[in-house]
């Protein structure tokens, strides 16, 4: 299953430990990392990146699922960015809470306190215990939550109240005349200029998709290559599905 991890630990220096066991359970009995980011809380609550994979062998997908996490875990003001924030930037202004439920969230800003610092990352896993189990040593608390659909949803329900409301202001412009017609009229362009910004923001989240997908299934890719008879038929049996499951937020996304 896919899913957005936070691990928590007390010391910057036990998170990079961390992230080398994690790192090392990559490809280990139905375990894949896609993206990762090592990050810390100031004494000011701001989140700053101190290491992204988005140059290293899980780039290519990092964006979208670190950048939405981040982004709904602190939102662009809540972000010192650096030089390690890297191509996850691009992505923090679109980052939406929906892209988790808001109890994960809850959970994962209690846990990273102020001085705190912690893992971030996309991992596609079959068991817990393995990752559990590396953490632990380590002081760290493991937070998880599957990937959701729900923001490709949000889009197309945003898309057609948008629409309907414009419909609607011109209906009502056909029977009105003077100064309150110009008023209608100028809320009218305001809501079209909203609509076209929306439809960008959705056709670069559509892109931003398909990348992830082809990324993430790539990676997976190379593990079923790699792997035994058995362990490569569940690899196939995943693919399929995470395939499926692209295709439909990539068609959501077509608005």
């Amino acid at each position: 299953m896919n899913k957005l991890i936070v691990i928590v630990f007390d010391t910057e220096a036990k998170a990079y430990e961390g992230l080398k066991q994690l790192q090392n359970l990559h490809g280990e009995d139905g375990f894949d990392v896609f993206a990762t980011a090592v990050v810390a809380k100031d004494d000011a609550g701001k989140i700053a990146i101190r290491q992204s994979a988005a140059d290293g062998p899980w780039g290519a997908a990092a964006g979208l699922a670190i950048g939405s996490l981040l982004g709904a875990l602190a939102g662009p003001a809540g972000l010192a960015l650096g030089a390690a924030a890297g191509t996850l930037s691009g992505v923090w202004s679109d980052a939406s809470k929906d892209e988790v439920d808001m109890r994960f969230l809850t959970d994962a800003g209690d846990a990273l306190q102020p001085g705190k610092t912690a893992i971030v990352a996309s991992i596609h896993e079959t068991w817990v215990v393995p990752l559990d189990a590396a953490m632990a040593p380590l002081g760290g608390t493991v937070l998880r939550r599957a990937r959701s659909e729900v923001s490709e949803e949000v889009y197309g329900r945003q898309v057609t109240a948008l629409k309907a409301e414009i419909k609607q202001y011109e209906t009502e412009i056909g029977k009105t005349a003077g100064e309150w017609r110009d008023k209608l009229q100028d809320k009218v362009d305001d809501l079209k200029k909203q609509l076209s910004e929306l439809m960008e923001n959705i056709d670069k989240r559509r892109i931003a998709v398909q990348r992830e997908g082809e990324a993430q299934l790539k990676t997976l890719q190379k593990q079923a290559d790699a792997a035994g008879k058995e362990l490569k038929t569940a690899y196939d049996d995943t693919m399929a599905k995470m395939r499926v499951e692209y295709n439909k937020r990539v068609e959501q996304l077509k608005v």
